[in-house]
Parts: structure tokens; C-alpha cells; sequence
């Protein structure tokens, strides 16, 4: 769940200095809802994605390659690699991880979308833009 964000504008009133034209509370508010958008793209594209590739790498140690290369499914071969309990024990505990990780990460993203709605709306109010 990729968080993109397009913020064409935000840059050009920073880059040109265009948030001087504001009040200080305003801008601030502004600038503060661009840092949690950048933390959360950091996040996203640092632990995070870190996280799934290793997941990803652990699932495929623990696939069954004579499974994967049968034509017909033959209950006989099992899909996973059973015979390294420390394996599926150090999936699951990933797996409770990033499912914690990926929770509370929406629980951000929801916030942010709540807090981009509010400035919008103030913003639209303050300066009678419809």
C-alpha cells in the first residue's frame, strides 16, 4: 500500500517562498502536514518494504520446490517445508509483526486523510475559495 503523494504545488510555495505570504500558524499547518506525509513515505518505502522482502524470502525457503513442478496436485507433496519448526515459528511471528505494522499504518494514513481534509476545508473558508 504505497502512499504516493502529489505535491506539485506545496514544493512550488516553498521553493518560491510563498508560504511567507501567510500567517505563521497557517503555514506551520501546512508544513506540518507535509513532514507526516514525508514520514510516512519513509516508512513505507524503508522498513516497511523491508519487512515484506524479508517475509517474501522467508515463505520461499520454506516452499516445497517438488510441489511447485508436479503438473497434477498430489496431496502426497506437501506445499511447505515442514520439518524446520523454527521456520514457520519466525513466519508467524513476522507475520503478527507486520500485520501490526501494517495496522497502525493505516490507522496513519487514515489520519493524514482526515488532517489534508481539514486544511482543505479551513483553507477554502479562510479564503472564500469554492
Amino acid at each position: 500500500m504505497l502512499f504516493v503523494n502529489a505535491d506539485q504545488t506545496l514544493l512550488q510555495l516553498k521553493n518560491a517562498g510563498g508560504l511567507r505570504l501567510l500567517r505563521k500558524e497557517d503555514a506551520d499547518s501546512i508544513l506540518d502536514y507535509d513532514k507526516q506525509v514525508r514520514l510516512l513515505i519513509k516508512f513505507e518505502t524503508t522498513g516497511f518494504q523491508e519487512r515484506q522482502y524479508r517475509m517474501r524470502e522467508l515463505i520461499y525457503s520454506m516452499v516445497n520446490y517438488k510441489n511447485l513442478m508436479i503438473e497434477k496436485e498430489d496431496p502426497a507433496i506437501p506445499f511447505l517445508i515442514t520439518s524446520e519448526p523454527e521456520k514457520i515459528n519466525l513466519f508467524f511471528v513476522m507475520l503478527d509483526q507486520y500485520a501490526l505494522a501494517s495496522n497502525s499504518h493505516l490507522q496513519s494514513l487514515k489520519q493524514l486523510k482526515q488532517k489534508a481534509a481539514r486544511l482543505i476545508l479551513y483553507f477554502k473558508s479562510k479564503y472564500h475559495y469554492d
